[in-house]
């Protein structure tokens, strides 16, 4: 029902010359009863009059939140009242005493100490101590049928139901003529900051550069569509993604300047998205470290190399040919906390029903999930992240593969027959071109491989679907293909069914490629991100490749110098450093949880100290390389305290 509708409602029955009964307004906690009780009914009750009279009802406010008494209850009804606000409280002290002498130690029947104008409007009834809740009850229902003064209440009913259980229908019954169900509306809150015709000419955030934050239109539809996706009801938490945003939008208008316009429409929805998500999830109690675990799709409903990679890499948390030493007690909170990301992720982005938005790409903020825990906005990180997103959008749309991608998004919506011209279509284009980085071929392999996963109109990447890549992979080496024809071979073998195991089929082809370019002899021929992560997780450091990269449990950081392979980080692409996080995180600390060695903690702590010095060097000039390091010392730390907290335990 909506609040219109209540009041309605509401002041029908304060017109009513005699009733015997009081009124109740239900919700759950934080959908608006109280803004409603406060703001708009008790507003209109003061404007009735008494029946025959000139007299104007007065409406009071009390909160019953944790009142276990009568005698306190009376001190609020009292003090509500504040008949005689001149006197002090030991007066306001003798007229209760003097109240409680004119009756019975087991009546309640009041003398008409109280106005019949009086209308109270007792809240929060849920949260009345439980075995209270009757006598109180009783004691207020005095008031009703004896001074007949008008009551209602606000309260959230499933909670009542809930304490109260069997008793809850004869309680009602008694006491409670009817109650009012509040829809929950954003409206109440949005209609605080809706831009005017006036405001829209404004190119600001800032009305007149006053301080009245607004928002767009695009931004509440974007955000009630994430509350309504997060099942969110709770007007104090979008009262809380709207003020979070007021500081956050602030900062986006202070960079904006400087980035291209075409993206501002693109990169604000971003913010507005992840800050409402961020808020919900908040709110709900869900840790930081949770919610930054979420995977966000990328790109318009395909993953793009990166985060595919990294769900196809998590899907091998349960490989059973790994042995993993943990105890039980921590395979069980491995298996809550991956649970939990789980259902977060199929809220926001069930596979049955594509991605959440249309918007064209998805990165998390970590300036803004610290604003939101600590209160503190730093500007520098959120600058960082933007030109990070900037660079991400402004290389899609200039790779060769734009158009293939954007053919492959269309299979999602097509019918059956259409889906496989189009499947058709892409694989001709990726056989007739070159492209002069490898990982594109990677990046299109594990989009084909999402079709796959989400059974989409029945699609499987075959061996025919391999040998298109492979051979696509000669042309675009052209001479150099014999060097890499023995690492290419590798994948025309194999059982290439409809049964196979995406992850296995990722993996050997990302083995393949990695190889392909580390034969090279030019550098300018080879894509620098794979570059990276052969020089960081392989190379002459160990074994790392073998032992991180493939999944090997027996890995081993006992004779691996952190101050090299630190170096050939700060030479990285900042996607490299990245995967070299995503890489360490998955089989260092995800899949196992038991204790650290000695050697361990060294080359942690030591990489720790190497990237506090670095970022000490790196000036405002180089932002996303400090966000890159910024972001690794996070893990590190946390990779710290993770461990020190399991080794208390055991």
């Amino acid at each position: 029902m909506t609040g219109d509708v209540i009041k309605e409602k509401i002041l029908t029955y304060i017109g009513k010359e005699k009733t015997n009964y009081a009124m109740m307004i239900s919700g759950e906690w934080g959908t608006g009863k109280t803004y409603l009780l406060q703001n708009e009914i008790m507003p209109a009750i003061s404007q009735v009059s008494l029946p025959n009279t000139d007299n104007k009802y007065r409406p009071v406010y009390v909160s019953l939140a944790g009142v276990s008494t009568t005698e306190r209850l009376r001190e609020l009804m009292f003090a509500s009242i504040n008949l005689r606000p001149q006197k002090k409280e030991t007066q306001l002290e003798f007229e209760i005493a003097q109240f409680e002498n004119q009756k019975s130690e087991n009546d309640y029947r009041p003398k008409s100490l109280i106005p019949e104008n009086i209308v109270f409007c007792f809240d929060d009834l849920e949260r009345v101590h439980t075995p209270f809740l009757t006598e109180l009850l009783a004691f207020i229902n005095s008031y009703i049928e004896h001074s007949e003064n008008k009551v209602l209440f606000v309260a959230d009913k499933k909670k009542l139901q809930e304490y109260l259980k069997n008793e809850f229908t004869t309680i009602k019954e008694k006491y409670i003529r009817r109650s009012f169900d509040l829809d929950t509306t954003y409206d109440v809150i949005f209609s605080k900051y809706t831009r005017s015709e006036s405001d829209k000419k404004q190119p600001s955030i800032l009305e007149n550069n006053e301080t009245t934050f607004k928002l767009e239109d695009n931004d509440k539809k974007l955000i009630e569509k994430t509350f309504i996706t997060g099942q969110c009801k709770n007007l104090r938490t979008l009262q809380f993604t709207i003020d979070s945003l007021e500081e956050i939008l602030r900062g986006f208008d202070s960079v904006k300047e400087n980035i291209d316009e075409k993206y501002h429409a693109t990169i604000r929805e971003l913010i507005v998205f992840y800050t409402a998500f961020v808020s919900i999830e908040y709110k709900k109690g869900v840790s930081f470290h949770i919610i930054q675990s979420v995977s966000f799709p990328i790109a318009n409903r395909i993953l793009s190399l990166d985060e595919q990679g990294r769900r196809i890499m998590l899907s091998w948390e349960e490989d059973k040919n790994e042995q993993v030493e943990e105890t039980e007690e921590q395979r069980k909170q491995r298996e809550r906390l991956w649970k939990k990301i789980s259902d977060i992720e199929n809220l926001y982005f069930p596979k049955e029903k594509g991605y959440f938005t249309d918007v064209s790409q998805r990165e998390p903020f970590d300036s803004i999930v610290e604003y939101i825990d600590s209160g503190e906005f730093k500007i520098k990180t959120f600058r960082a992240e933007i030109e990070r997103i900037v660079a991400s959008l402004i290389r899609r749309e200039g790779t060769k593969d734009d158009k293939i991608r954007k053919e492959i998004n269309r299979i999602y919506d097509v019918p059956d027959a259409d889906a496989r011209n189009i499947i058709r279509e892409v694989l001709k284009a990726i056989k007739d071109t070159s492209y002069t980085k490898l990982s594109t071929y990677l990046s299109l392999f594990s989009d084909l491989l999402v079709l796959e996963s989400l059974k989409i109109h029945n699609f499987c990447v075959d061996k025919s679907v391999v040998k298109i890549f492979i051979d696509s992979i000669k042309k675009s080496l052209n001479d150099r293909v014999l060097r890499i024809e023995h690492f290419l071979h590798e994948q025309t073998s194999g059982n290439w069914t409809v049964d196979s195991i995406q992850s296995e089929k990722f993996h050997r082809f990302r083995k393949c490629i990695l190889k392909a370019n580390d034969e090279l002899d030019s550098d300018t021929d080879m894509d620098s991100s794979v570059e990276a992560i052969i020089n960081v997780i392989g190379g002459t450091e160990g074994d790392l490749e073998k032992n991180v990269v493939e999944g090997k449990n027996n890995y081993t950081l006992k004779d691996v110098d952190a101050l090299p392979i630190f170096g050939k980080l700060t030479k990285s692409i900042p996607r490299a450093i990245d995967n070299f996080i995503m890489a360490l995180d998955r089989r260092y600390i995800l899949s196992g949880g038991h204790t650290q060695a000695s050697y361990e903690r060294g080359f942690i702590n030591k990489m720790l100290e190497l990237v506090d010095e670095h970022l000490s060097s790196i000036d405002d000039n180089r932002p996303v390389s400090y966000i890159v390091f910024n972001n690794l010392k996070k893990k590190l730390e946390y990779w710290i305290k993770y461990y020190s907290l399991n080794n208390e335990k055991h």
